[in-house]
């Protein structure tokens, strides 16, 4: 996987080593076969007993009988739990590859063949996967709240090119104003300053535009305040 590649649904994006689990799955199959001769012995034991216990000289005993058919059972039960142990492991198999959970583009590629991947708290993301749909994310100050509606007029500029605008479309908003994370800088901004977040979608423009890049929105306000 590179940077700037592009990537479908389902699509392996990489594997960690499984050679463990390949080597517990031929050990798996090897218990199958073993299980599966020890249940081909008690069928021809029980088949044997069979015969000779259901003649009227009754040569073979009614406990001698049951024990060859609680052992074709047992064996029966042995096989059938090695096949879910085989199975288990084939779906443990198949959790060493990571796929791509969106049709898009891999933005990021931290990995490479070999590397050792941090499964920790700190770890940092080893492949970051965007869609094709463009998308963004709006603070509004809470002071500014009673001003906003929704669905009014909202415009994107490219920061220090005002000519450069995009038409944004309303998607939803995330009905809980929380602490703003991203600052400016600015000497005149408070750091403990609140915001609802709401999200907006747009086309891909003309001109470059990636993702991550901060642009400055203006959202239309309806000639009155009256709801």
């Amino acid at each position: 996987m590179r940077t700037g590649q592009q990537i479908n649904a389902g699509e392996p994006l990489f594997s960690i080593d499984a050679r463990d689990t390949r080597a517990k799955i031929e050990l798996a199959r090897s218990k199958i076969r073993v299980a599966d001769a020890t249940i081909s012995k008690m069928q021809h034991q029980y088949e044997i007993n069979k015969e000779y216990h259901d003649k009227a000289s009754a040569a073979v005993s009614k406990l001698k009988y049951q024990a060859a058919v609680d052992e074709l059972a047992l064996a029966k039960a042995h096989a059938a739990l090695a096949r879910a142990e085989l199975e288990l492991l084939k779906k443990e198999l198949k959790r060493h590859t990571v796929y791509a959970p969106i049709s898009g583009e891999i933005l990021q590629c931290k990995i490479r063949r070999g590397e050792f991947i941090d499964s920790g708290r700190n770890a940092s993301r080893t492949i970051v996967v965007g869609s094709h749909k463009l998308r963004l994310r709006v603070d509004i100050n809470e002071n500014e709240l009673i001003r906003f509606k929704p669905q009014t007029q909202a415009v994107a500029f490219i920061r220090n090119h005002p000519n450069l605008k995009v038409s944004l479309r309303y998607q939803y908003t995330e009905p809980s104003v929380v602490a703003k994370t991203a600052l400016t800088g600015l000497s005149t901004e408070r750091t403990d300053l609140r915001v609802l977040q709401v999200l907006y979608s747009f086309d891909r423009p003309a001109f470059p535009l990636y993702v991550g890049q901060q642009l400055d929105v203006f959202i239309k306000v309806p000639a009155t305040d009256a709801w």
